[in-house]
C-alpha cells in the first residue's frame, strides 16, 4: 500500500481543482461550513464509507463500513432549537477475528440530542448539550457491544472567515444489555475546516475514542477534500480522503484507510 497516499494526493487535487468549481458567494460559503458542521441548523444526509485494514493477530482482516448519519433540526422557539444526529454503520469484515471468519451487517446506532441556541455568540461559537444514546442494534454478535449505553454529549465549532473549527464530545456508560463486558467509552471528534473560494472544503479531524475498561485509545487521523455542488438547485457535497492511524489497541487497524462522504441538503 506504499502507493495509496500518492493516489489520494493525486484525486484530492483534481477535485479541488475540478471545471465545475463555482465563484465564491456568501450564501453557497455557508452551506460548505454547514454540510461538515454536525450542529449546524440545516437538515443533511450523509453516507460516509471508510475502509481500513492490517486487523487481526496476521494483519489480514479489513473492516469497512457504510454509514448513514441523518442531521435534523427543530426550531422549539424563537431562541432554541433542538438538533438531532444519529448514526447507524452497516459493516462488512473479512478475516476477523481470524482468517477465515467474515461477517456482515449493521453495527450500533448511536442518537444525540442537541439543545442548542438559535444564535452564535458574540465570538462566532454555535454551541449544543444534550444526551447521547448507544443502541445495541448490531445483526452479528462480533458487530456491537450488545449493551444499551447513555451519557452526555456537547460540541461547539466556530466560524472565523473561511475557516470552521470546533469539537464533540460524547460519553457513554451502558446501563443494560445481556453483554458481560461494560461500556465506558469517551469520543473525542475535533475537527477543522477551511473553505476556498472554490467551495472546496479540506477537514482535518480524528475520532478519538477512549476505552476506559481496556485502558485504549483508537485515534483515526482523517483528511479529506469535499466539493460543494448544486444539482437542479439542491446544494450537496461529495468527498474524498484519507486516514492515518495513530494508535490502536493490540490486533486493531493499523497504516492507511480511505475516507469518502456524500452529504445532501434535505429540502
Amino acid at each position: 500500500m506504499r502507493f495509496l497516499p500518492s493516489i489520494l494526493l493525486a484525486v484530492l487535487l483534481s477535485l479541488a481543482v475540478s471545471p465545475h468549481a463555482w465563484c465564491q458567494d456568501p450564501e453557497d460559503v455557508k452551506t460548505a461550513e454547514d454540510l461538515i458542521n454536525p450542529i449546524a441548523e440545516v437538515d443533511v444526509l450523509t453516507f460516509l464509507v471508510d475502509q481500513n485494514w492490517n486487523f487481526g493477530p496476521d494483519e489480514e482482516g479489513s473492516v469497512g463500513t457504510l454509514t448513514f448519519i441523518p442531521r435534523l433540526s427543530f426550531r422549539l422557539s424563537e431562541d432554541w432549537f433542538l438538533k438531532t444526529r444519529t448514526i447507524l454503520p452497516f459493516v462488512w469484515q473479512n478475516d476477523l477475528p481470524l482468517k477465515g471468519m467474515d461477517d456482515t451487517g449493521l453495527s450500533d446506532m448511536r442518537t444525540a440530542q442537541y439543545l442548542s441556541p438559535a444564535r452564535l455568540t458574540p465570538g462566532g461559537w454555535i454551541w449544543g448539550v444534550g444526551p447521547v444514546w448507544l443502541l445495541p442494534t448490531a445483526t452479528e454478535d462480533s458487530l456491537g457491544l450488545d449493551k444499551w449505553a447513555v451519557g452526555p454529549s456537547a460540541g461547539a465549532f466556530r466560524y472565523v472567515g473561511p475557516w470552521l473549527y470546533g469539537m464533540l464530545a460524547d460519553q457513554f456508560w451502558s446501563f443494560a444489555g445481556p453483554g458481560e463486558r461494560e461500556v465506558n467509552l469517551t469520543v473525542l471528534q475535533p475537527q477543522v475546516t477551511y473553505v476556498a473560494p472554490t467551495l472546496t472544503s479540506f477537514t482535518l479531524s480524528t475520532d478519538a475514542t477512549y476505552d476506559w475498561e481496556s485502558e485504549q485509545w483508537l485515534v483515526p487521523l482523517n483528511f479529506r477534500v469535499s466539493q460543494l455542488v448544486k444539482l437542479g438547485g439542491v446544494p450537496f457535497q461529495v468527498g474524498i480522503g484519507g486516514r492515518y492511524w495513530l494508535e490502536s489497541p493490540d490486533f486493531g487497524p493499523e497504516g492507511w484507510g480511505l475516507r469518502a462522504q456524500f452529504s445532501i441538503l434535505l429540502p
